[in-house]
């Protein structure tokens, strides 16, 4: 974590998640983006968590699977072109993840 820590401490908040599932914050730092997951409750092992991104159709787009330690803490890369204004979302799927969202959202926001 202190690797992570001192690679992310010049990085821009470009975006924050809430919601009964933990939180989230989105960091652009100098090599892209990263969604910084806190709070998130511990999965069975055959589940994942699933980063959703919701543009302006409104069709889920994977974004990748994540997991997260015992404290809930997990990182993932955002891909390139992830446009201001998105809607992120993260479920729990079946690992090793989904075409589409089948559980509810545990925490969403708009990338700024």
């Amino acid at each position: 974590r202190s690797e992570l820590a001192q690679a992310l401490a010049g990085a821009e908040r470009i975006g924050s998640l809430s919601g009964a599932g933990g939180q989230a914050t989105v960091l652009q730092a100098d090599d892209g983006a990263l969604l910084v997951a806190a709070q998130l409750p511990p999965l069975a092992a055959d589940q994942v968590y699933q980063l959703w991104l919701i543009g302006g159709d409104g069709a889920p787009q994977s974004g990748g699977v994540f997991t997260v330690d015992g404290s809930g803490f997990g990182v993932i890369a955002l891909g390139p072109g992830a446009p201001a204004g998105v809607t992120l979302a993260v479920t729990a799927e079946p690992a090793p993840g989904s075409p589409g969202p089948t559980t509810d959202i545990l925490v969403q926001g708009q990338l700024t």
